[in-house]
């Protein structure tokens, strides 16, 4: 297999340095193990007064084949073809006020950002 770590100018961890954004999809089914993982660890970013404004919607395209095809149609029409056979879509959504006050949360996006990292590591994990 090709070594495909980044080429950082400065050490990071591999986590991170090995990390590889693929565009190409074996065709078997995600565990649900693996899908509890990887939102457990966006469920434990940080946020703005521990607000945590996120939400993921989760479809897998062998077992919810109507959601993932509602899911997939939202995406842009370049990214269409190559999520086509990917076993899972998830969008993550932010709520953009707090939820006690129903005031303006300026920081959702980061926040919501800052879960999907998570979700990312720890799936490259």
């Amino acid at each position: 297999m090709t070594d495909r770590t980044a080429p950082t100018d400065h050490p990071i961890a591999a986590l991170f340095a090995t990390r590889w954004s693929t565009r190409a999809y074996q065709d078997k089914p995600v565990p649900a193990e693996a899908l509890r993982s990887v939102l457990e660890a966006a469920r434990w970013a940080a946020s703005c007064q521990n607000e945590q404004p996120w939400n993921y919607l989760v479809t897998r395209r062998h077992e919810e084949p109507d959601s993932f095809a509602k899911l997939h149609a939202c995406l842009s029409s370049g990214n269409q073809p190559w999520v086509a056979k990917a076993p899972v879509l998830m969008m993550s959504v932010a709520r953009m006020t707090f939820a006690a006050k129903g005031t303006p949360n300026r920081h959702a996006f980061h926040d919501q950002g800052q879960a999907n990292a998570n979700l990312v590591a720890q799936a490259a994990a």
